[in-house]
């Protein structure tokens, strides 16, 4: 039986980018998730997106970045048995344009605010859910 019995949820990581691969990708990798989960039982136990974000670095733009919020977001929450969703990361850690893992911050890594940090800022002040 593994773990079954011994978690009170399940996590996943699903770093797929709506804005330029389409909302199929997220769909997917949560439908996958869900397949397996009522393939062993498990489909009442919620699913926490315990680290979720995109990145703007690369051909990805800020105001890409900014409107993957409310595609992934929005998809997100709406779905049932979703729990928290949390993004990563507050802050860029780093300062080259280029690094997918330096730009997936809401605020740069000098401390100014992106778009995408608005775009989260109203996301989650209209709780869409």
């Amino acid at each position: 039986n593994g773990g079954k019995g011994y978690f009170d949820a399940v996590a996943r990581h699903p770093y797929v980018e709506p804005t330029s691969w389409g909302l199929g990708y997220l769909q997917n990798e949560i439908a996958r998730l869900q397949t397996v989960m009522l393939r062993n039982d498990d489909s009442e136990t919620p699913i926490w997106i315990t680290e979720s974000g995109w990145s703007s670095a690369g051909h990805w733009t800020d105001n890409q970045q900014a409107e993957a919020v409310d595609i992934g977001y929005g998809y997100l929450v709406n779905i049932e048995g979703i729990g928290p969703v949390f993004w990563f990361n507050f802050r860029n850690r780093g300062a080259d344009p280029n690094s997918f893992d330096d730009n997936l911050g809401l605020i740069d890594f000098e401390w100014n605010r992106k778009p995408v940090y608005y775009s989260y800022q109203a996301f989650i002040a209209e709780d869409k859910r």
